[in-house]
């Protein structure tokens, strides 16, 4: 099992829109790594139910999702469970910040 503790947004294109692109992971053995955006979308895909993110007591799963209508646009996010502090998009908030994510 995966965990996924830190993210950070990159432009798209040039543009001035942002998506997630960098993740942080550590394994439940104490490996840590990190992830593109597609790197991290295969894991997630390839290994569905693995990768979660846990802020206190809150923890949420991981997915892999892609558009239908053009399926080489790919990402990963967690689930909606209504707790702000447990998604992937806090993670990068804080980080462009300059906050620690552990």
């Amino acid at each position: 099992m995966k965990r996924i503790y830190d993210a950070e947004f990159e432009t798209y294109n040039g543009s001035e829109h942002h998506h997630l692109g960098k993740f942080w992971w550590v394994d439940s053995d104490g490996s840590k790594g990190t992830w593109t955006r597609l790197q991290a979308f295969n894991y997630v895909d390839d290994n569905p139910g693995s990768v979660y993110v846990k802020e206190g007591d809150a923890q949420v799963w991981v997915k892999a999702y892609y558009f239908t209508n053009n399926p080489d646009v790919k990402w990963i996010q967690t689930e909606a469970d209504g707790i702000r502090k447990d998604n992937l998009t806090t993670l990068a908030e804080r980080n462009r910040a300059g906050l620690p994510n552990n």
